[in-house]
């Protein structure tokens, strides 16, 4: 629910979103087209955020990633930063930390 959630919040802000239910199936999408940004959670079926990040910065590595997790910790946010994220936010987060974020990544 919360990935359709932010699909509304960044559709109404004017992005176009693609959406997906796995990290198998981002990675698929990502290694086929073209995207500006991409936003991944760090729990997620069939892949991990962590496995995720480290596959499309191998593919692409100019896409900024953004990741999205519940388990905030110190250690989390260096794993994803050091594997080539752009940023890291926690869950619960505001709708206008996630646009931000988008914008600065763009």
């Amino acid at each position: 629910s919360l990935r359709r959630v932010l699909e509304f919040q960044l559709q109404e802000a004017g992005f176009e979103i693609v959406s997906v239910e796995n990290g198998a199936q981002a990675l698929e999408l990502f290694s086929a087209a073209d995207f500006d940004c991409v936003v991944t959670d760090w729990r997620m079926p069939q892949m991990s955020g962590l496995e995720f990040i480290q596959r499309a910065v191998a593919i692409r590595s100019e896409t900024p990633i953004i990741v999205i997790t519940a388990f905030g910790d110190v250690e989390t946010a260096v794993a994803a930063m050091r594997s080539g994220a752009f940023d890291f936010i926690t869950k619960p987060f505001d709708r206008q930390a996630i646009l931000l974020t988008v914008e600065r990544a763009l």
